[in-house]
């Protein structure tokens, strides 16, 4: 890339606001084992609390789970991607200044 912008603030913000809604799942995960486990008790059926856990088991849990690993990951890959750049643009400045006081001494060094 030739020329590039981090607007490292508001780049941190969004990954701050995805970070909240992504640490919104584990009390989520939470509350539905809960749902469950409490409708499946009250319920008057053993074949219905069985069905109700089962997909909560076998579906609703999973996914949810997926869900809040997969929502981490992208927040905490996202960070790491900001801050790629900027270290980038740190690097870049640095490699700038070093290349601008080397003075050539020699047409050759020039090239």
């Amino acid at each position: 890339m030739v020329d590039y912008w981090v607007d490292e603030d508001g780049a941190n913000g969004v990954i701050a606001a995805n970070r909240t809604h992504a640490g919104e799942f584990e009390p989520l995960i939470t509350e539905l084992r809960t749902a469950v486990q409490g409708t499946a008790a009250e319920c008057q059926s053993t074949l219905i609390a069985g069905a109700l856990q089962e997909a909560h088991d076998g579906y609703l849990a999973p996914v949810a789970t997926m869900a809040h690993w997969r929502s981490t990951n992208i927040v905490n890959e996202g960070q790491k991607m900001v801050n790629a750049f900027i270290d980038g643009n740190e690097q870049m400045a640095a490699d700038a200044r070093h290349e601008i006081s080397d003075v050539p001494s020699s047409w050759e060094d020039a090239q």
